[in-house]
C-alpha cells in the first residue's frame, strides 16, 4: 500500500467447533513490528454458527496518517477467546523523491562504471539483463518445489538471504528471508553470478540458489574498487516508480546509504 490509500480488509471467520459461538465480539488491531499498536477497533457481535466464509465485517483505516515506511501487521480476534490470525502487510510514502543525490552515479554500463570507479567515484550500477551471462540466472518469484531436477528450468531460487540490519537497507522494512514485499523486485530479475569475485563479498541482499547448483548470487551487493564505491542492484528501481512504491523505496534507501 501506499499511504495514500485507505486499507480495507473484509473479515470472515471458519468456526468447526463443537457448538455455534453466541455472542462473538470481534476486534482488530494494526501493530507495528515493536508491537505498538497503531489502530484498534471492534466489529459488530454476533452468534457464529458451525460453518465457513462467515462474515463479521470490514476493517477500515487511512494509512495518511504512517508517514514513513513500515512493516504493519492485521490481528483480528474473538474477545474472551484464544482464537486470533494475522497478516503482515507493508505501507510506504506516496511521495518519495527520486532525485539522485550529488555525486553519486547510477550507470548501467560497466565501462562507464570501471572509469568512474577509477576516480574514486560512487557508483550505483544496475547492469542490463543482456550483459549478464547465463550464470547470472533469472530468479522464481516463489521457491522451487522441492528442487529443479524434478522440473529443469533455468529460473530457480530458494528464497532471499537479507542482512535487515545493513544500513542501505534503513528506509526499507524487512526480515531477513524474502517476504511478500519482495515479490515484485524479484520477478522478472536476473540475479549476478559472484563466485569469480574474492569470497570476502556478502551480498545485502543474497538470493538463495538451488543446492544442485549452488551459484554465489548477488541481488544487493557492495565493494570497494580502487578508490571507488560501487553498490549494485540488480533489481529495477528506475523504471515505472510512480506505479512500483516498493522499487521507489528501495531506490531512495540504497541513494540515502550512499
Amino acid at each position: 500500500y501506499s499511504n495514500a490509500e485507505q486499507f480495507i480488509a473484509n473479515v470472515e471467520i471458519a468456526h468447526f467447533g463443537e457448538n455455534p459461538i453466541a455472542n462473538a465480539s470481534p476486534y482488530w488491531r494494526l501493530v507495528d513490528t515493536s508491537g505498538k499498536v497503531i489502530a484498534s477497533g471492534d466489529l459488530a457481535s454476533r452468534s457464529i454458527p458451525i460453518g465457513k466464509n462467515i462474515p463479521l465485517g470490514a476493517v477500515k483505516y487511512d494509512l495518511s496518517s504512517i508517514a514513513k515506511a513500515s512493516a504493519l501487521k492485521l490481528i483480528v480476534g474473538l474477545k474472551g477467546t484464544t482464537f486470533e490470525n494475522d497478516w503482515d502487510f507493508w505501507v510506504y510514502p506516496s511521495m518519495v523523491s527520486t532525485n539522485v543525490p550529488k555525486g553519486i552515479t547510477i550507470s548501467h554500463d560497466w565501462t562507464e562504471t570501471e572509469s568512474i570507479l577509477e576516480k574514486g567515484g560512487k557508483v550505483l550500477f544496475m547492469p542490463r539483463k543482456a550483459d549478464l551471462d547465463w550464470k547470472s540466472p533469472p530468479l522464481d518469484w516463489i521457491p522451487a518445489f522441492w528442487n529443479r531436477l524434478m522440473n529443469p528450468a533455468w529460473a530457480r531460487m530458494l528464497g532471499l538471504w537479507i542482512d535487515k540490519t545493513h544500513p542501505a537497507l534503513a528506509d526499507f522494512p524487512t526480515d531477513s528471508f524474502n517476504d511478500w514485499q519482495w515479490t515484485e523486485l524479484v520477478r522478472n530479475t536476473r540475479a549476478m553470478n559472484l563466485d569469480l569475485l574474492p569470497k570476502g563479498i556478502q551480498p545485502i541482499v543474497q538470493p538463495i540458489d538451488d543446492w544442485n547448483r549452488n551459484y554465489k548470487l548477488g541481488l544487493v551487493f557492495e565493494a570497494k574498487v580502487g578508490n571507488g564505491k560501487l553498490l549494485v542492484s540488480t533489481p529495477d528501481v528506475e523504471n515505472s516508480l510512480d506505479k512500483r512504491p516498493v522499487a521507489c523505496q528501495l531506490r531512495r534507501s540504497l541513494l540515502d546509504y550512499m
